[in-house]
């Protein structure tokens, strides 16, 4: 059992990647997203003296996919049907 100050970059990262394993990729990012929340609140309550999560971005844990978009999503701008 590690104590909340014992908790380290490694082993936030080791959480991540054994989610990350299953395929969970959203699952991964709310993980962390809910992680910086708690030791945002530890740390500025002096619970811990160091976030173990400060310099973790959601792309050090998940490699964003490029979209394209689908034709039916794309607005066109609404042209004046005369023009003066």
């Amino acid at each position: 059992m590690v104590g909340s100050e014992d908790v380290t970059k490694a082993h936030v990262m080791e959480v991540l990647d054994n989610i990350l394993s299953r395929g969970a990729n959203r699952l991964a990012n709310r993980t962390l997203s809910e992680m910086r929340q708690m030791f945002g609140f530890a740390y500025t309550r002096d619970i811990i003296t160091a976030d173990p999560t400060h310099r973790i971005k959601k792309a050090d844990v998940v490699e964003f996919r490029a979209t394209t978009l689908k034709p039916w999503r794309v607005k066109r701008p609404k042209w004046p049907t005369r023009f003066s």
